[in-house]
């Protein structure tokens, strides 16, 4: 309720100081993320045990329209939140489906469900990050 109060109202006097006082870390960042764009899972250190077949695509949605297209803090703190969800939803589901599968880089030998921890998570959800193609 606060946030709709407060910042609403006063949301384009914030943007426009945000926008000006980040606009070279803001350049620089979407220059690394262009460069990265293209980049496959295992650049980004994921172990194949936790590649995903679907590349990550419902994660990577999750989190453009939800941080990429609000302005809302909430709203976007709501995506960050549900897209974690989504990575170890979609981890766990692909691992019970294809068990000892990778799909970039060959089959993965006798790897018991292995439980998302933080090490492999964060490749995971960077990887998201750059391919959200957030703006």
């Amino acid at each position: 309720q606060t946030e709709l109060e407060v910042y609403v109202p006063l949301r384009s006097t914030i943007s426009r100081y945000l926008v000006y006082a980040w606009f070279n870390e803001d350049m620089e960042m979407k220059h690394k993320m262009k460069a990265l764009a293209d980049k496959p899972q295992s650049y980004f250190r994921i172990p194949k045990e936790h590649r995903s077949r679907s590349d990550w695509k419902s994660v990577s949605r999750i989190l453009h329209e939800g941080v990429g297209r609000s302005t809302l803090p909430c709203v976007k703190l709501r995506a960050v939140v549900d897209a974690a969800k989504e990575i170890s939803q979609l981890d766990s589901e692909e691992r019970t489906v294809f068990p000892n599968a990778s799909f970039f880089d060959g089959k993965v030998d006798n790897v018991k469900s292995k439980t998302l921890g933080a090490d492999d998570f964060l490749p995971i959800f960077i990887f998201c990050f750059v391919q959200a193609k957030i703006e």
